[in-house]
């Protein structure tokens, strides 16, 4: 009986055994299943955010074009309007040199005509302040917008329209002075 008994004892240690190896069993397949999820959910995770670092990417990467594209947009303007200012620069210099040489040509004749007011003694002729005779005719003042020659040419027409001697010119010609 004894043997019996050990037999029992044996027989139930054994199935008790086995009931803890299958309890453990499901426990690990239950902890590997739970590891099996958790390792989908990562996976999933990361490709979310993979999926999302390559749309930013993208997004970035075209924000970054065109603020690219609006910067050499803005250095081509830059370069236009410095263009256009170079050559209105230009021309300034150009009007300026211009009017320097209308000074000189001004002042040479205008030396000249009082050259031909003086008289023969070195004396230079009266002039009489007052405003010459005219007979519809008005010198408009130099200004320099035209060449001194085209305005000398008109000076002399409205001096014989209106048919002042040099002295009469010359008045007409400083009270004309802008």
């Amino acid at each position: 009986m004894m043997l019996q008994e050990q037999a029992r004892q044996q027989a139930e240690q054994a199935r008790k055994q086995v009931e803890q190896v299958r309890r453990l069993e499901e426990q690990l397949r239950g902890r590997q299943d739970e590891q099996a999820r958790r390792h989908e959910e990562q996976a999933r995770r990361l490709e979310e955010q993979m999926f999302l670092m390559k749309d930013l990417h993208a997004t970035f990467g075209k924000e970054i074009k065109e603020v690219k594209n609006r910067v050499a947009q803005h250095d081509n303007r830059l370069s236009e309007a410095e263009t256009q200012i170079a050559k209105a620069e230009t021309g300034i210099e150009k009007v300026e040199t211009r009017i320097d040489k209308v000074k000189i040509g001004l002042t040479t004749d205008v030396k000249k005509m009082l050259n031909d007011l003086k008289l023969g003694d070195g004396t230079t002729a009266l002039v009489v302040a007052t405003t010459p005779s005219v007979r519809g005719f008005k010198v408009p003042p130099f200004d320099g917008t035209s060449s001194w020659s085209a305005y000398k040419i008109q000076f002399e027409a409205v001096m014989e329209a209106n048919g002042w001697n040099k002295s009469q010119a010359m008045n007409a010609l400083t009270l004309a002075a802008p």
